[in-house]
């Protein structure tokens, strides 16, 4: 079923990211950095939404 092909992908990738990461941060840049490899590689361009003044408060009082 190509689902499960699918979801082993996906998993697979989620280990190679979080192997060596010692917190969330660094799983979030690796992931941010892959990414953006692929997105190079198709010519996609990403496109990130900016915080509005609310979230960045909400994002510092964490």
């Amino acid at each position: 079923m190509i689902l499960n092909e699918i979801l082993k992908e996906k998993y697979r990738t989620q280990k190679r990211l979080s192997d060596g990461c010692e917190n969330i941060h660094e799983y979030f840049v690796k992931s941010h950095v892959s990414a953006q490899v692929v997105a190079e590689k198709h010519g996609i361009v990403l496109n990130y939404k900016k915080l509005s003044n609310k979230s960045k408060i909400l994002k510092e009082s964490i």
